[in-house]
């Protein structure tokens, strides 16, 4: 079984994950062990985006343990979030390896939605919770 840790970095702006380790560069991470630790879960906000808009964000997925890790990508985020490009699931990830997931938010109504992204390693996933509010044009 692979051991390591994955963690999951916003591409262009630096965001606050209070459980998160912070990595080279302005990104923040979500990061997880493949351990007896279990799920690691943080949040990450689109912010208030007009109704019929889009905002849309690339994430990077590292892996910061020592051996390869296979990468899956899950998204459930119906049709206000979509994937734009996985270029992760599918792929074994070596020490320091890493891969991006483009995700957009476009809300067609004045209200909060939410969806999650879940990265899954050997063992324990790493979750990051997406949300957005839709507001007037």
């Amino acid at each position: 079984m692979a051991s390591g840790s994955v963690a999951v970095n916003r591409l262009d702006t630096a965001i606050d994950l209070p459980a998160a380790t912070v990595l080279a560069g302005r990104a923040s991470s979500l990061a997880w062990s493949d351990g007896p630790s279990g799920v690691e879960v943080s949040d990450y906000g689109f912010g208030q985006v007009p109704s019929g808009s889009s905002v849309t964000r690339t994430f990077v997925v590292t892996n910061e343990g020592l051996h390869e890790l296979p990468v899956r990508v899950t998204f459930a985020g119906g049709r206000v979030f979509t994937t734009v490009s996985d270029g992760c699931t599918g792929r074994t990830l070596g020490a320091a390896g890493t891969c991006m997931v483009t995700v957009r938010y476009t809300p067609s109504s004045v209200r909060t939605t939410t969806a999650s992204l879940r990265v899954l390693g050997a063992q324990a996933p790493a979750i990051l919770r997406l949300s957005g509010t839709g507001v007037p044009r």
